[in-house]
């Protein structure tokens, strides 16, 4: 559907921008979830559920891992330059709603 006027739409189980709007980092109420999968679905488009981990999106359809990421990152410091990395882990599981 790339390109089209029905494209995908997300709400992501960890922090949606629809339910978590003062950035607190809760996990969204399941119910409040579903009712923004069915406003998307009524709007003709396909909803998509995003989270860190498959037990978040998984209560809303099969989870698939669509990111895993490991890389390295400059450490943070805010009183000296960085002198050495870290490891960074991302990984990003989906369920088609």
């Amino acid at each position: 559907m790339t390109g089209s006027s029905r494209s995908s739409a997300a709400c992501a189980a960890d922090r949606p921008a629809e339910v978590d709007r003062k950035g607190s980092g809760d996990v969204a109420p399941e119910a409040e979830v579903r009712r923004l999968v069915e406003r998307v679905r009524a709007a003709g488009r396909v909803p998509v559920v995003l989270g860190a981990e498959p037990g978040q999106v998984s209560p809303y359809g099969t989870a698939s891992q669509v990111l895993g990421l490991v890389t390295r990152q400059d450490e943070r410091s805010l009183t000296e330059a960085p002198n050495g990395t870290w490891t960074l882990r991302m990984n990003v599981w989906m369920a088609v709603a």
